[in-house]
């Protein structure tokens, strides 16, 4: 082969190498490009399912304020209904903190758990709530909860007790005997500075009997002075208590007066004698409702699922 020849394949090759790298070169190049377009879609679809996360908690904080009555647990894992966003959806549920459950009604410690979803990528966020019924915070009565610590006045003869004997809730109940024949004989609290002439007030309580099925009756004793001392008893009756079972027992009643108002008690009792147990007392002013929801600081929590 001459001389020449071997040059002209020597210079093929060489063309043919650089022709090759420049490939190789370009084919990298290409599917870098496409890696990085995957990991900026990637990274995108992480930021929509944290926004939609986000989203979920931010929604749920609404509906649970406006109507935590209106809270309905859902079966299975407990997730309310999945929301379509612009780039996702969303969804949140609650869990009891005390036992890791989904939580039945919106109340004490609970973690509000907020689901994101982009494509892909899935983001959960998670705080920790602590929610009181507003009635809680409003109720007039001292140690309505009956876990002791409160000392009761009583009418007419009867005698009461905190007890740990099957409590509504709680560690105590307040167990009320000794009463006499005359009826209507309870423990009772001074309620004189926390009433206000023309006020609706709703009653609400955790009764049981001992021996047979009797109405309870909520009532306020007040003393007026105007022409004269005067004293008015003012009953609201309510449903009717179980022997040996815990019943709620509810009424709502305005209290008014004429002249000064002097004294003023408030409790709960039957028309007989027999005994009886309460727990849980409250008196709020009429149309109290709702729950207050405060996030626990630094509960806030991300991860993946």
């Amino acid at each position: 082969m001459s001389v020449a020849a071997r040059r002209r394949g020597s210079l093929y090759f060489a063309v043919l190498a650089t022709a090759m790298m420049v490939f190789v070169v370009g084919m990298g190049g290409l599917l870098a490009a496409r890696v990085h377009a995957r990991s900026a879609a990637d990274a995108s679809d992480v930021i929509a399912a944290r926004f939609c996360a986000s989203s979920a908690i931010e929604l749920a904080l609404l509906q649970l304020e406006n109507d935590p009555y209106g809270y309905v647990a859902p079966g299975g894992a407990g997730w309310q209904p999945t929301l379509a966003l612009n780039r996702g959806a969303c969804a949140w549920r609650l869990i009891d903190a005390d036992d890791n459950t989904v939580a039945t009604q919106v109340e004490g410690k609970l973690h509000l758990q907020g689901k994101g979803t982009a494509r892909s990528a899935v983001r959960l966020l998670s705080v920790t709530l602590l929610a009181r019924d507003r009635r809680i915070a409003e109720n007039v009565i001292t140690g309505g909860d009956m876990e002791g610590g409160v000392s009761w006045f009583t009418n007419g003869l009867c005698q009461y007790q905190y007890s740990p004997a099957t409590p509504s809730s709680g560690a105590y109940c307040l167990a009320v005997n000794g009463r006499d024949d005359n009826g209507y004989g309870g423990p009772l609290q001074n309620v004189t500075a926390k009433l206000t002439n023309g006020q609706g007030w709703d009653m609400e309580v955790r009764m049981r009997t001992s021996s047979s099925p009797e109405q309870a009756v909520f009532v306020f004793y007040l003393t007026t002075s105007g022409s004269g001392p005067s004293q008015t008893t003012i009953m609201a009756p309510a449903q009717t208590a179980q022997v040996g079972a815990w019943t709620k027992v509810t009424a709502t009643k305005t209290v008014s007066w004429s002249g000064t108002l002097q004294q003023a008690y408030f409790g709960v009792t039957t028309a007989g004698d027999q005994n009886y147990d309460i727990d849980d007392l409250l008196l709020v002013p009429s149309g109290t409702t709702g729950v207050d929801l405060h996030i626990q600081p630094g509960s806030w929590k991300q991860s993946v699922e």
